[in-house]
């Protein structure tokens, strides 16, 4: 048996959701805070009060995912440095990092037909990567659920680019392997715009297209 080792046979990893991870405008994956607004991309949970100080701003919304398991988390790269703000559901105690201080403005919306209200956080930040935990936070008499995702709220003129946590890259979609051949080329066909990643044999890379960024993650395999 060989062991190998693959750093970034093609394989494409995308992210695990049925609909788009983020609620998008015609602008991208973002959308404008306000009253109206979707708290969870993938749900028609409805924002009904804003702050008045974070008129303005714009937000990222994922997707809900599963109830009955912590909101999910997500990294985010700002183009500059900016003061952003976190909107955090109030359940339970969930986890933060340190940096993030408590503010006196709150964030109301409906879940079907439930109002909730999420904390709001703010941080300076630097440009670069922005990591946000999960929603650890639980509660519940007979079934403990766990808070929806945390939103990030920037201001309009920062760019934000996402990245998945590794929790989030379930599927995978391997190719056919003639060893006495080029590893064969596909094209795939995305239902909507998402972060995909491209894990390439260790140490003869392939040439890449434009727009490849090679990342510090491996992925290790064998031969039976």
């Amino acid at each position: 048996m060989k062991n190998y080792t693959m750093k970034a046979l093609l394989l494409l990893c995308l992210m695990s959701f049925s609909s788009p991870l983020f609620a998008e405008n015609k602008s991208g994956h973002k959308a404008a805070l306000e009253i109206g607004g979707l708290r969870c991309a993938d749900r028609k949970f409805k924002v009904t009060t804003i702050p008045e100080s974070l008129k303005g701003f714009k937000c990222y919304p994922i997707n809900r995912g599963d109830k009955l398991k912590p909101g999910a988390g997500m990294t985010f790269k700002l183009s500059a440095p900016a003061e952003v703000y976190l909107a955090v559901m109030d359940r339970g105690n969930p986890t933060l990092e340190q940096a993030w201080e408590k503010t006196d403005m709150k964030l109301d919306w409906m879940g079907d037909h439930v109002p909730f209200k999420d904390l709001i956080y703010k941080k300076s930040a630097p440009a670069g990567e922005l990591k946000v935990s999960e929603h650890d936070g639980s509660a519940g008499k007979k079934k403990k659920t766990f808070g929806i995702p945390h939103l990030l709220i920037v201001p309009a003129n920062i760019e934000v680019s996402i990245s998945p946590s590794k929790k989030q890259l379930k599927k995978m979609y391997p190719i056919h392997r003639d060893k006495l051949k080029p590893g064969a080329s596909l094209t795939f066909k995305l239902s909507a715009p998402t972060e995909v990643y491209l894990i390439l044999m260790d140490p003869d890379y392939p040439e890449l297209g434009d727009g490849w960024e090679k990342t510090n993650e491996k992925m290790d395999w064998t031969t039976l």
